[in-house]
């Protein structure tokens, strides 16, 4: 369809905006090592340190403005799977009024309020923990690495080594994400038990779905 069309004429313009803008990050690292202890930023050129630390203010804008954008939506999004629930929960409610057993237990609507917003939150909880401390980081690195007058050697060294936490962080990404497919998505954990060969009952305890 048109809309597919786009959307891959827009994924493949965003990678060839990035692959041009970090291309010259490459192209202006040329000098040779001044010792045999030295930094990355030692290889580059003038021209190719003024480029790297633009390269990382512009990430820097296009990082946070992708995180505004996805708490703007994440909520939108919490707010309209709990109105479709409370529409679909009162319209079962009024149906089948007349079969409900006295007594028998249903869900509240400020439970299920409670769930979806979990979800939501846990989603954008791994979001943050895994990459911003890492985007934080990087602007005070990248200014060591740049602007050498502005740093002393201890300080440089103070960065670097936070740098190196936060990257560990944002590469566990790889890891915590499977994890939410799996408690967040019914369809990944059916496809997983039937891999593994595993009744599709298994860790109902933790997902809080039950086979009937």
């Amino acid at each position: 369809s048109g809309r597919l069309v786009w959307r891959k004429l827009l994924s493949g313009a965003i990678w060839a905006f990035l692959l041009t803008l970090c291309l010259p990050n490459v192209i202006l690292t040329h000098k040779t090592p001044p010792s045999r202890y030295f930094k990355c930023s030692d290889l580059k050129a003038e021209a190719g340190l003024y480029w790297h630390g633009l390269v990382n203010h512009v990430c820097q804008v296009i990082f946070w403005g992708n995180l505004l954008t996805v708490i703007i939506c994440y909520t939108l999004i919490s707010k309209e799977l709990y109105k479709s629930y409370s529409r679909t929960k009162s319209q079962n409610t009024e149906q089948n009024v007349s079969l409900t057993p006295s007594g028998g237990k249903t869900r509240k609507p400020h439970q299920s309020k409670r769930k979806i917003h979990v979800n939501v939150f846990l989603i954008l909880g791994v979001f943050f923990v895994c990459f911003v401390p890492f985007h934080f980081a990087r602007v005070p690195y990248t200014m060591s690495q740049t602007e050498q007058v502005t740093f002393d050697c201890s300080l440089k060294l103070f960065f670097f080594q936070l740098k190196e936490i936060t990257l560990f962080l944002s590469s566990m990404n790889s890891v915590l994400d499977p994890l939410i497919y799996f408690f967040l998505c019914r369809s990944f954990r059916t496809m997983l038990f039937q891999t593994l060969r595993l009744p599709s009952g298994t860790c109902s305890w933790a997902t809080g779905n039950r086979v009937i």
